[in-house]
């Protein structure tokens, strides 16, 4: 499936979007690449923590992990950022196929004073930004208000069921790579072989290796194995299942074997990953 955003369409329902609710939003497409972003300028806060290599890093995680959970639910999600800020984040989909997603929030939730003192100190230490001016700015951010948001993203997730219809997103005939991706993400949890694959999509080998190396620049097996850790990622940040299950519910069976292998491609091993999620 070829997926082509209309940036200047979408800038300007987004731009209507913030006129109303006075809440941030921005597109994404699938790969997480941002298309589209209002107000053109962030939040000073938001900013400020960007503009630092670490808050960089921690915004995109937290980015991620909320997409992520989109993805596997196929459904809206709303979750605290690292910063402390109130995010939603919508799947735009077609015929069951997520496209990308809409974001919106960067809202300041109620919190009593001494806990809004601790955790902008916090920060502050972690990013070695200015104490003073990152809570000022946070005094400018929009107050989340759960009425509004809940009846945002109720027109929004009726929004992104027709953006294709306005030419906002223009999308080609599904393609044999897609059918091979959603083939892999449902059967994540059990083996997936090579010849499997080839059975079930009427291909050989060769074909199946040309064009995995051509679309993805892996080999089947690097991108089955990529698929299962990017699922345990998201069950050790959602969930409280013990590792040794979430070993099943990827699909690798031997416990040493999948911790050696989500380090490999994380840098963590799963329990340090668990313990080291920006909160």
């Amino acid at each position: 499936m070829t997926i082509n955003f209309n940036t200047d369409k979408l800038n300007i329902l987004l731009s209507d979007f913030y006129k109303l609710t006075k809440l941030t939003i921005s597109v994404w497409d699938k790969d997480l690449n941002q298309l589209s972003f209002q107000p053109s300028d962030m939040p000073v806060f938001c900013r400020m923590i960007k503009e630092t290599k670490s808050g960089s890093s921690r915004c995109l995680e937290s980015d991620k992990k909320i997409c992520m959970a989109c993805k596997i639910t196929g459904e809206a999600q709303t979750h605290v950022c690292h910063a402390g800020l109130i995010d939603t984040a919508i799947p735009i989909k077609f015929n069951d196929n997520i496209l990308g997603y809409i974001m919106f929030g960067q809202a300041s939730p109620e919190e009593n004073k001494k806990e809004l003192l601790r955790r902008i100190k916090k920060l502050s230490q972690e990013l070695d930004i200015s104490e003073k001016e990152l809570l000022e700015s946070h005094g400018a951010l929009t107050k989340y208000e759960p009425d509004i948001v809940q009846s945002a993203a109720n027109i929004l997730k009726l929004a992104t069921r027709y953006l294709w219809l306005s030419d906002m997103i223009k999308i080609s005939s599904e393609g044999l790579m897609e059918k091979i991706d959603e083939y892999v993400r449902k059967n994540i949890s059990e083996k997936i072989t090579i010849e499997e694959i080839c059975r079930e999509f009427g291909i050989s080998k060769n074909k199946l290796y040309s064009l995995f190396k051509e679309s993805r620049n892996m080999t089947v097996g690097e991108y089955i194995s990529s698929q299962r850790i990017e699922r345990a990622k998201f069950l050790l940040s959602t969930s409280d299942m013990p590792i040794s299950e979430i070993c099943g519910a990827v699909g690798i069976v031997e416990y040493n074997y999948f911790s050696r292998l989500f380090k490999k491609q994380t840098g963590y091993t799963p329990l340090s990953y668990r313990k080291h999620l920006p909160s």
